[in-house]
């Protein structure tokens, strides 16, 4: 159950990544008006809402974990 809980949360945190990357790639996008304001907005809202789910998953998996996966994830929030 560990192993199990510990890749679940790996898996969020690789997400929450993969978003957060997203969103600044869209933000470069815009400045340099590849992208109009109304795509731009739509997308950025998008991945906002879709950051806080994953960030919500993880709170939860949090609640359920025991103090080593929880160790497990903080670490790898913080890569």
């Amino acid at each position: 159950m560990k192993d199990a809980q510990y890749y679940h949360a790996k898996f969020l945190v690789d997400v929450r990544k993969l978003l957060i990357g997203t969103r600044e790639e869209l933000k470069k996008d815009r400045e340099l008006q590849l992208i109009s304001q109304e795509t731009f907005d739509a997308c950025d809202r998008q991945a906002e809402d879709s950051i806080k789910l994953v960030e919500m998953d993880l709170e939860d998996l949090k609640n359920n974990l025991d103090p080593e996966a929880f160790k497990a994830i903080a670490y790898l929030k913080n890569q």
